[in-house]
């Protein structure tokens, strides 16, 4: 964590690499595989993505998920949530996730049930982030089988 001085000269200490470090989560998340159908659909996003240009990943973006594009609105989703080329705003991500989730995306499920862990942009809700992460792991999204374990449920 880096230091520095506060204004009455006391040492604070700063949340940077954990920052660094969840945007880089974020960043592997939007680069995860895709199915062969979306690969197509998403090629600008992926390229824009590629050269870290995240104005022109959103730009590439919304389109499709405005057209109901499920992964395209869950990796909309999750920018919001980080702020990648977009102002940061966690009801945004949520909205965007819902939309992804509701139509069965397991990813946007998981990411969906984590906010509401968490109540970033979301009333916080421990039986409603359940319910996300019970669809998700059904859906075969190990990582929120591995949350629900971590949360003391089996699935």
């Amino acid at each position: 964590m880096a230091a520095g001085r506060g204004h009455l000269g006391r040492r604070q200490v700063t949340q940077r690499p954990v920052r660094i470090l969840l945007r880089t989560f974020a960043v592997l998340l939007l680069l995860a595989p895709l199915g062969a159908a979306a690969q197509d659909e998403l090629r600008g996003y992926r390229e824009a993505l590629a050269r870290g240009d995240y104005n022109a990943v959103v730009a590439e973006l919304r389109p499709l998920a405005d057209a109901g594009n499920a992964e395209a609105q869950c990796r909309l989703g999750m920018l919001y949530v980080e702020g990648l080329g977009v102002r940061p705003s966690g009801a945004l991500g949520a909205s965007w996730l819902r939309r992804a989730a509701e139509q069965g995306h397991g990813e946007a499920q998981y990411q969906l049930g984590r906010l509401y862990l968490s109540g970033n942009g979301v009333p916080e809700d421990r039986r409603e982030a359940i319910g996300w992460l019970t669809k998700a792991a059904a859906a075969g999204y190990e990582p929120a089988s591995r949350q629900l374990r971590q949360l003391g449920i089996s699935k």
